[in-house]
């Protein structure tokens, strides 16, 4: 094995070449791969002959796939990818705001970066290959879906070990040991019921102190093994309970204990955190059985010590999917036993967030009709049949946890909160359990004598028993959920990511991967890989979609999907169920989308096995192409110059912060270049790859919606005037926050509580990331000023200026209520406009200044959360643009606004504008009718 530097990590890459094109230059492609195996050949030998004899023919066609492509994998190994891991781990006890910081510091400890490249065929050993194939075979066998399924998606997206470059563990095994639920015939609540610690019995060795991340700004800490804590639980009948708890803990034996009713439940250990005031949830605890009545919980420290904030108890139900019918087929009445009234929605005129009511049955033959729409494993939807333009639901109110909260009339988005765990009671009768709380749908009267809906805990009453009555009519059904499907089973998966705990982790390389379950943090890359390993423990085909580069902002981006039949995909995005596509990413545009699988791009080795040089997306060819699953695409065909005709591959790119990106390629035929099925409204630009850069060439060219080229040609024959805003596309545009500056009220006061204020502007509508300056009419003189925020909005605003008449900016006493940590209302006048102020409750906040004496503002300026883009006064600017493939600049501007003019600029063209002073992020635009126009 050769040790290599980090400059010297594209050795591996030509190792893998060097493997590509010795294997598949061969028939045989086994027998070649035996060949490179090595000195562990045997170990391959033993696993082909351990199934040779099997009489299920899916294993040894499992083993012969895998060692046949198992020469185009390999881990990153040795003493500094060990130290990289152990550092993963330890990041990953820290809070989210500290991971990378306490990583970045951590890795300085590592000195330079030596990595081993270790071919899985001389490594792999046969006991682990073994173990996994039977595995996934027999899990496979197991499955309601594998008969739909060609052996070769099994192949790709169930059987393999890895799913990158991570290093290779028996993941299996751990799955098996640390997720217990996620396979086990139980469903339980997702948030349950909460009770705060320092609402307990202290008993003796215990300490309540401040924690600004607790529910209630405290903890209690068990200091010692005499630390025990009480807690009282009423329940009105035998019922099952799971534990959970939102923790802290710096001891790495941290360790806590059970009793319930003075039994002994369980002693578990707790992974550390960095400190005692870094809180992390636990996964499941312990499971308690509490018989009807008052149980006393006890929880005390065997090492410690450990900080409690909260403990989650959340209801249990075991469930059999063979015993719950298919209610999909045809819409039904849902009766209740005890009151013998009928759940019912207002639908004319459609009225959402009205309590549900409970009435008689009506004679016409659709009123009161529901549909139990599949929402995948054991869950359901209840909505009015026949509305599905309005696609109302029943769910709890405000997402409340609590006994009797109501349930009222919503539009479905998908959360847990709206949807139903249906569970048969004997007599043909079933209770109704929401899934995010727990709790169980129950009739009861309301101050008004109305019979509505409400969830409580399960006692047995016929007012929380249902009958579900089927018409005969059939329904169309409105999911993609069907029992027996992979997407449905997903969603135990999607159960489970309520551990991951998702940041921008900065690291390179994935950890390995019972690592990253432990961990259970990281990047887009690392939760696309905990998601589909989860995935394919079930035996679920799943796979990492990626795209190389965004087409209308920077970065690469990973995400899991789930393979159908056909061998398409439905998106799996993190904290979405399967299919559903309204995460933030979904709609950005996607030059090209690939696909990782295990198997080698045959097609792709062989056209790019003669290129001495390659872009490092293309140097291990394990993807495939699926960007017609994504967007409308068009084969673009490009005219390459004479000079470059000899060369075999042109590439075709997209625009990054800095420079131009490859994304695809494609083969040059007779002067030509055609790529492939590339997605429209991108702006592109073609080029050879020589010296580890690409070499533009031709016009840069927009890609239309319909499929057409517009060609990019500046005109220095025609001169313009340029207005300027900003330097990035203001991405946050319609993000939530973004509406939170709208009605937002900016008023002064010559009295403390302002009883008698004045508004000198109101902001309406969302926020452009930039600055607002706006000049106050005549108000007289006040001794003070602030920003009240609109309701539910946490008072969010970043950065306030105010001028008097002669343009001199104005200073005081910050003043206001509390802010979130790091949030603070003095954020709002530091000069910083990326540091802004939150407020600790989400209405009635505010932020402002008390002047020395009174004061009268001319001139307001402000700016809402935003990402730094926009032009500020005193920065310096550099605005280029692209001519004969390369950028000239039109020289250096200082802002003295906030905007920025060029005069004399050539019209029709490609431009980019940096910021000289500060930042990262820029973007090509066009400039059309006084508009910046991003790409």
């Amino acid at each position: 094995m050769k040790v290599l530097s980090f400059c010297g990590i594209s050795y591996i890459f030509c190792l893998i070449l060097v493997l590509m094109t010795t294997i598949t230059s061969c028939g045989n492609r086994l027998e070649k791969a035996l060949d490179l195996a090595g000195d562990n050949r045997e170990e391959m030998e033993k696993v082909l002959e351990h199934f040779s004899g099997e009489s299920d023919t899916l294993k040894y066609c499992a083993a012969r796939f895998l060692i046949e492509n198992m020469p185009y994998h390999h881990s990153l190994e040795g003493d500094y990818m060990d130290a990289y891991d152990s550092i993963y781990l330890e990041m990953s006890k820290f809070d989210r705001k500290s991971r990378n910081g306490a990583f970045n510091e951590m890795m300085k400890s590592i000195g330079k970066v030596h990595l081993k490249s270790v071919p899985d065929i001389r490594n792999i050993k046969s006991e682990y290959l073994i173990s996994l194939i039977n595995y996934a075979c027999e899990t496979w066998r197991n499955t309601p879906w594998s008969n739909y399924y060609d052996v070769s998606l099994f192949l790709n997206y169930v059987l393999p070990y890895r799913i990158l470059n991570e290093k290779v563990d028996n993941w299996h095994g751990f799955i098996d040991d640390n997720f217990p639920y996620l396979k086990a015939n139980k469903v339980m609540g997702v948030r349950g019921f909460l009770i705060e610690a320092e609402l307990s019995d202290m008993v003796s060795g215990c300490s309540i102190i401040p924690n600004q991340n607790a529910s209630e700004g405290k903890i209690v800490v068990l200091n010692d093994s005499s630390s025990v804590v009480k807690y009282s639980i009423d329940v009105p009948e035998d019922s099952r309970k799971v534990v959970r708890i939102k923790y802290s803990t710096d001891s790495n034996t941290g360790r806590i204990g059970l009793k319930l009713n003075n039994s002994l439940v369980g002693e578990v250990g707790l992974p550390a955190t960095s400190s005692l005031n870094t809180l992390r949830n636990s996964k499941e605890i312990a499971e308690l059985r509490l018989e009807r009545g008052c149980n006393e919980l006890s929880l005390y420290s065997i090492a410690g010590p450990i900080g409690l904030d909260c403990i989650q108890l959340s209801t249990i139900e075991q469930f059999d999917d063979d015993v719950v019918p298919d209610f999909s087929q045809a819409p039904c009445r849902i009766k209740n036993v005890g009151s013998g009234n009928y759940l019912w929605f207002d639908t004319v005129p459609p009225i959402l967030h009205k309590e549900a009511r409970l009435l008689p049955k009506k004679d016409t033959k659709t009123s009161g009709l529901l549909n139990l729409d599949f929402r995948g494993h054991v869950y359901w939807s209840i909505s009015p049949f026949g509305c599905d333009s309005l696609n109302m639901c029943f769910e709890v109110k405000e997402f409340r946890l609590e006994e009797n909260a109501p349930i009222g009339q919503y539009s479905f988005t998908n959360k847990n909160h709206k949807v139903w765990v249906i569970l048969p009671d004997g007599d043909g009768y079933y209770r109704i359990m929401g899934k995010d709380s727990g709790l169980f749908l129950t009739s009861r009267l309301n101050d008004s004598g109305e019979e509505c809906l409400v969830q409580s805990s399960y006692a047995g009453s016929d007012l929380q028993k249902w009958e579900i009555i089927p018409e005969s009519r059939t329904t169309v059904k409105k999911t993609i959920f069907r029992y027996g499907t992979p997407e449905s089973a997903a969603l135990r998966v999607y159960d489970s990511y309520k551990y991951f705990d998702w940041f921008s982790f900065v690291g390179k390389y994935p950890p390995k991967t019972s690592s990253l379950l432990r961990g259970l943090t990281g990047n887009c890359r690392d939760e696309a890989n905990y998601i589909v390993y989860m995935c394919r423990h079930l035996g679920i085909p799943a796979a990492i979609d990626y795209t190389p580069h965004w087409g209308n902002r920077s970065m690469a981006h990973s995400w899991s999907v789930i393979i159908r039949p056909d061998g398409t995909s439905i998106p799996f995005y993190m904290g979405h169920v399967p299919g559903d596509t309204l995460n933030y990413s979904h709609g950005y545009l996607k030059p090209k989308v690939f696909r990782h699988m295990f198997r080698l791009n045959e097609v792709m080795k062989n056209d790019l096995k003669h290129e001495t040089e390659i872009p490092g997306m293309f140097q291990t060819l394990d993807f495939i192409d699926v960007t017609r699953e994504y967007c409308e695409t068009t084969d673009v065909t490009r005219a390459v110059p004479n000079e470059l005709k000899n060369c075999n591959i042109a590439y075709i790119c997209v625009y990054d912060n800095y420079d131009w990106v490859p994304v695809h390629y494609g083969k040059i035929i007779e002067g030509n270049v055609t790529f492939r099925e590339m997605g429209r409204g991108i702006m592109y630009v073609t080029g050879i790859y020589k010296d580890g850069k690409v070499i533009p060439f031709g016009n840069p060219f927009m890609l239309r919606g319909d499929g057409e080229i517009n060609e990019i040609k500046y005109d220095s024959s025609r001169l313009q005037d340029i207005t300027l805003l900003r330097k990035h596309p203001f991405l946050g545009k319609y993000d939530g926050f973004n509406k939170r500056l709208s009605g937002g009220r900016f008023q002064v006061s010559n009295k403390a509580d302002f009883s008698n204020s004045i508004d000198i502007h109101i902001h309406d509508g969302i926020t452009e990331g930039n600055w607002y300056d706006v000049m106050i009419d005549e108000c007289g003189l006040y001794r003070y000023f602030r920003y009240l925020g609109p309701e539910s909005s946490y008072c969010n605003i970043n950065e306030i200026e105010l001028y008097s008449d002669e343009g001199k900016l104005l200073t005081g006493e910050i003043i206001g209520t509390s802010g979130e940590s790091g949030k603070l209302k003095e954020n709002v006048f530091d000069g910083d406009i990326l540091t802004g102020f939150s407020a600790v409750k989400s209405s009635g906040q505010w932020v402002g200044l008390k002047f020395l004496h009174p004061v009268s503002i001319a001139r307001l300026r402000y700016i809402g959360r935003n990402d730094g883009n926009c032009i500020e006064i005193g920065d310096r600017y550099e605005l280029f643009c692209w001519i004969d493939n390369s950028w000239k600049s039109f020289g250096q501007r200082i802002a003295s606004s906030n905007d920025l003019i060029y005069e004399s600029i050539p019209s029709g063209g490609l431009y980019l504008l940096r910021n000289l002073s500060k930042g990262q992020e820029e973007r090509i635009f066009s400039y059309v009718d006084n508009e910046q126009i991003w790409w």
